[in-house]
């Protein structure tokens, strides 16, 4: 049975005691203040659209907006404050048994099951729909949208970020921070145990079965499938893959994008996923000088492609050919996204990033002249290589034993060759 309640400056249903059972603190209504099996301090404000369920008890200076439908055994505590359809259509029902502690603010359209206990200072945005037994620790910030299934327990002081989703019977433990999404479908789908001070990010899902201990760190888009048990420290970069039944070892780091693949054990410490890659030559040959226009006409050689989640990071910048001290200058580019760097051999004095001493002269052709250099593109970019000036006639080319990679080259069948080489890597920064 519910009753209604209007309460105005002049009326009087009721006096609660000062802290209600939210606030472990209750002395029950006075009889001849008691209405229906309710008890609603006088200092309290409820909309004329609110009922009020037998049993029920709102503290002093709480606030019960339009449309709120308080269940039996409801205690509201003092100073805290329910929307109700402010901005939305209700009603909105409070469920049998609901504890919303003092100082708590349900925003507008929230509305829970039975037995669900909300503590003291707990702050929700609009929209909350959470489900029968669920418990939401003291100081915690729930955002907009946010659907929390039943027997879910959150711990104190925790952040649980806009349009994210607590399945039914989830542990987010005290500190822990799922991080807002911009809208519904980014939103972070949270269904095992999650350690104290773990953060989440936006748009990450994690399996029933799965548990985290205290302190990690997950990117967004991350998921963890069923199973997955994941240490203390642990950070797992954005987009990376935890299969089911992995073991992820305390401190280790999982680089964005990574997958660990089914019941794999990834040791204390360690980590998953190119670093840093493995240095690599990027060498092309250029056009015979003859019939090639002398001076700054750029001639594209190729791109090394950008890696998502890493950066190209030029090492080494050198040529091999017809540039030596006798002979015209030739200059190469490498360019992307972050990166713009020239280098240039030969007898003349044109400007670029790096001056290179002359090639050396062998017997047959000419040898390498390079330099070492630290570069990085932009994450994710690629960058184009080209030949932007070229003044040399000399009928030398590139003849070399080995690079110090193992690569050797003979360009004796193209006379007046320079040959670009670079060594480059991907990292992650």
């Amino acid at each position: 049975m519910t009753t209604r309640l209007v309460l105005t400056m002049t009326g009087l249903f009721g006096l609660c005691s000062a802290a209600l059972a939210a606030d472990s603190n209750t002395n029950g209504c006075e009889d001849s203040y008691e209405v229906g099996g309710t008890c609603v301090s006088i200092s309290a404000t409820l909309d004329p659209s609110v009922t009020v369920g037998a049993g029920s008890q709102v503290g002093e200076f709480a606030a019960i907006g339009p449309d709120v439908d308080l269940g039996a055994s409801v205690t509201v505590g003092a100073r805290a404050e329910i929307l109700g359809a402010v901005g939305v259509t209700g009603p909105f029902a409070i469920g049998d048994n609901t504890v919303i502690g003092r100082n708590a603010v349900l925003g507008a359209g929230a509305a829970t099951g039975n037995d669900v206990t909300i503590g003291r200072n707990v702050e929700v945005g609009t929209g909350l729909d959470i489900g029968q037994g669920s418990f939401i620790g003291f100081d915690t910030d729930v955002g907009v949208e946010v659907t929390i299934g039943t027997s879910v327990a959150i711990g104190s002081i925790a952040e649980v970020g806009d349009y994210a989703s607590i399945g039914n019977g989830a542990v987010l433990a005290r500190g822990v921070k799922v991080l807002d999404a911009a809208s519904a479908p980014g939103g972070s789908s949270i269904d095992g145990i999650v350690g104290p001070f773990t953060e989440i990010g936006a748009g990450s899902s994690i399996a029933a079965t799965s548990r985290l201990r205290k302190d990690v760190t997950l990117g967004t888009n991350v998921t963890i499938e069923a199973g997955v048990r994941i240490a203390r420290d642990v950070v797992i970069g954005d987009g990376a893959t935890i299969s089911a039944n992995a073991i992820i070892g305390a401190g280790a780091e999982i680089i964005a994008g990574q997958t660990v693949d089914p019941g794999v054990r990834v040791g204390r410490g360690e980590t998953v996923g190119p670093l840093n890659g493995p240095e690599t030559v990027y060498t092309q040959l250029g056009l015979s000088s003859f019939g090639v226009d002398t001076g700054a006409t750029t001639h594209t050689f190729g791109t090394i492609p950008g890696m998502a989640g890493q950066a190209i990071e030029i090492m080494q910048v050198g040529m091999c050919g017809d540039s030596d001290a006798q002979s015209g200058d030739n200059r190469f580019r490498a360019a992307g996204a972050g990166l713009d760097i020239s280098w240039v051999a030969g007898q003349q004095t044109t400007a670029a990033t790096y001056r290179l001493p002359p090639t050396t002269i062998n017997s047959p052709g000419h040898g390498m002249t390079s330099q070492t250099v630290s570069h990085q593109a932009d994450v994710g970019a690629d960058v184009t290589v080209s030949w932007d000036y070229h003044v040399d006639y000399d009928g030398q080319y590139c003849y070399l034993a080995d690079d110090g990679f193992g690569n050797s080259f003979n360009d004796s069948a193209t006379v007046s060759t320079v040959r670009v080489w670079i060594v480059y890597r991907y990292v992650t920064l």
